[in-house]
């Protein structure tokens, strides 16, 4: 049963300032051989009061009904309608697969070129146990771009075929996976309208992530809508303060549109606990002028 309201968490970490959210969804997960269990509890950010928790403790191919039994339990502490349930809920999923696909995500969100050798294996592996598994072919496609950008050119124009490939087949066995249309927009070049096409439809399934907004930055801004590029960068970084990548294309558009100020703000924003990425982005800006 939910826990009482007057539970008190520990102090919060400066974490949750930087989200600058009301609400953290904070839990942990712990698997054994086919079973899993899933601990989740939500916290009030501005005093740390706990609102809700509770524990799952079921067969790892539950992972998904777990996931929608937290995102209700949730929406009914906070009186709120669930409107959004993710497209992987539509078929069944194996959970060897998924967990394999979540590791791979983890690293792949990193960025770390030096992550996508074992982000590859990781999906080849969720692919093997679950060959109709759309998201682990979308994922494969980004990591196979990701390991082939740290072996060279030649490396990089060798895994396209295969990355191309894998994107291609997420879309067949999911056309609204918004990580095959953001991934094909990537692949097929920024100046084709093909991939302004999938990266506009990216954005127009998924507005709630930070992903979807750069993808429609990108979109706006190759299609030369400046403005609209501009104010959707900005969301990426608004909606996902703490991910490095959400702030790298408004540095790099503010920079190129010459107003140095602003993408130094950007900066100091975004990596303000990253005194090296700081000092990176700021030499980054200082190449672009």
């Amino acid at each position: 049963p939910p826990t009482p309201h007057s539970e008190k968490k520990p102090e919060r970490p400066e974490v949750d300032r930087s989200l600058g959210v009301d609400y953290i969804l904070e839990g942990s997960v712990r698997s054994d051989a086919s079973r899993v269990r899933i601990s989740a509890s939500l916290v009030q950010a501005r005093d740390g009061i706990q609102l809700w928790s509770e524990t799952y403790d079921r067969r790892l191919e539950d992972v998904l009904d777990i996931q929608a039994a937290i995102g209700e339990a949730v929406a009914a502490e906070l009186k709120q309608k669930l409107v959004f349930t993710p497209s992987s809920r539509r078929r069944g999923i194996n959970g060897e697969a998924y967990a394999l696909y979540l590791n791979a995500r983890g690293l792949l969100r990193s960025a770390n070129p030096q992550s996508g050798q074992e982000a590859v294996g990781l999906l080849q592996q969720a692919i093997r146990a679950d060959p109709s598994f759309a998201p682990a072919w979308a994922s494969l496609s980004e990591a196979l771009l990701l390991d082939g950008r740290t072996k060279g050119g030649d490396r990089l124009i060798g895994v396209w075929p295969r990355a191309h490939h894998a994107a291609r087949r997420a879309l067949q066995l999911d056309s609204d996976l918004v990580e095959a249309h953001a991934g094909l927009g990537q692949l097929l070049g920024s100046e084709t309208p093909e991939a302004v096409s999938h990266l506009r439809r990216a954005a127009s399934i998924d507005l709630r992530s930070a992903e979807g907004h750069l993808s429609r930055g990108i979109a706006h801004e190759i299609s030369g809508e400046y403005p609209e590029a501009y104010a959707a960068f900005q969301r990426a970084l608004e909606v996902d303060p703490l991910w490095p990548l959400s702030a790298r294309p408004l540095v790099n558009f503010t920079a190129v549109m010459g107003d140095r100020a602003a993408a130094e703000a950007v900066i100091k924003r975004a990596f303000r606990d990253d005194p090296l990425g700081q000092h990176f982005a700021m030499a980054r800006v200082a190449w672009w002028l």
